[in-house]
């Protein structure tokens, strides 16, 4: 029972049960960083030294001599942009 009228409900799920959602969902995100000794980051600097060339590359004649960056449209690279 939607209705379009301000102050109505949103749907068959309110504001509350979706922010609740939300909180489980993250808690569920975070629970492999909870408990793993060694925690699941192993591209993590991989990314990071993507990011350093990529932000020195103007500064630097080395990273100008041995790097370049070419933009285009690449599957799974939402998160490097």
């Amino acid at each position: 029972m939607a209705e379009n009228v301000a102050g109505s409900k949103l749907s068959l799920f309110g504001r509350r049960n979706i922010n609740i959602a939300f909180v489980l969902f993250v808690l569920i995100y975070f629970v492999p960083f909870l408990f793993a000794k060694i925690p699941p980051l192993g591209d993590l600097p991989g990314h990071m030294g993507r990011y350093a060339v990529q932000v020195n590359i103007d500064s630097s004649p080395l990273l100008r001599e041995n790097w370049a960056f070419h933009w285009g449209l690449i599957a799974n690279l939402g998160f490097d942009i």
